[in-house]
């Protein structure tokens, strides 16, 4: 039987996710302050709204949500989103649609790692 590979990307962020962890503690407790995870779901769900319509073949779609990511990710000072995000949204209006997933799938891996790191550090801080 054939081996079979399973790759796991990931992308060094560790400035960003740093810069994440220092912004979202929660002066009182420790752990990421409701203000970080409100905005990283709304990150979350912009991504998935770029998702859904890269699925559906809406390029104006994926350019809306991508400038909502890029907004989030800039707030949040997720550099790298921010330019992904950037691209992403430049890409929607190209006939490129293979830059433009890939572009995609890169965003929500990054958008991933920011939302695991928070909830890994919550984890953390809760003795979890």
């Amino acid at each position: 039987m054939p081996d079979i590979v399973s790759l796991n990307l990931v992308e060094p962020t560790p400035d960003d996710l740093s810069r994440l962890l220092k912004l979202g503690r929660d002066p009182a407790g420790g752990g990421p302050s409701a203000v970080i995870e409100r905005r990283l779901e709304r990150l979350a769900k912009a991504l998935l709204r770029a998702s859904v319509a890269l699925r559906d073949d809406r390029p104006s779609g994926v350019a809306e949500a991508a400038c909502d990511a890029a907004r989030l990710a800039r707030g949040l000072g997720l550099r790298r989103a921010f330019r992904v995000a950037q691209a992403t949204a430049a890409l929607a209006g190209s006939p490129d649609r293979t830059a433009l997933a890939a572009n995609v799938a890169r965003l929500v891996r990054l958008g991933d790692q920011a939302v695991t790191c928070i909830w890994e550090e919550a984890d953390h801080s809760s003795g979890a």
